[in-house]
């Protein structure tokens, strides 16, 4: 199991996100192979087109984080890469090693 998400706290205020925040913790942590990734500067729409169109509604709503759309884009492309790699060519990945530790996806850098 991969989640890659939102940073940490962007969301906070939502109702129902703590809890949301916690029970997904205890999913991925009781899960065999089980990663979680935040995006530094990442809301939910940056998961989306929307990350690398002209969106100012969007952006302007608060629906779109504060990371350039292709930089949200290629950290997670490079993650999903990872842990398909690993998960079905049995090829270790030193940046899951990171995931699984909670390193934030902006933290790295990634080719």
């Amino acid at each position: 199991m991969l989640v890659v998400s939102s940073e940490v706290g962007s969301d906070a205020n939502a109702p129902g996100a703590e809890a949301a925040n916690t029970a997904l913790a205890a999913v991925v942590a009781g899960a065999p192979g089980g990663y979680s990734v935040s995006i530094d500067g990442a809301r939910h729409l940056n998961f989306t087109d929307s990350a690398v169109t002209f969106s100012p509604v969007e952006r302007l709503g608060g629906l779109l984080g504060t990371i350039k759309g292709a930089r949200g884009l290629k950290i997670t492309s490079a993650y999903l890469g990872a842990f398909f790699d690993q998960t079905l060519k049995g090829r270790v990945s030193p940046l899951l090693l990171g995931a699984s530790k909670g390193v934030s996806g902006s933290s790295r850098e990634l080719a």
